[in-house]
């Protein structure tokens, strides 16, 4: 396969990985994130929230676990 193949084949998966994005943020679906512990900070004035420990992030049929 050639360099100009490759490149080509990436702009399609940048292409299609695009619109499936866009059509993701179209849906307005809660989040959910559950986790064993959350710990808050304030960092350059900011709250920063981290989940420890068998994390679940669930937005509609969407599941990632950590």
């Amino acid at each position: 396969m050639t360099h100009s193949n490759m490149n080509l084949i990436f702009i399609k998966i940048f292409i299609l990985l695009s619109f499936i994005n866009i059509y993701a943020q179209e849906k307005k679906e809660p989040m959910t994130i559950v986790g064993d512990s959350l710990v808050g900070s304030f960092v350059n004035g900011e709250t920063i929230r981290e989940v420890y420990g068998n994390v679940f992030l669930t937005q509609g049929n969407l599941v990632i676990t950590c």
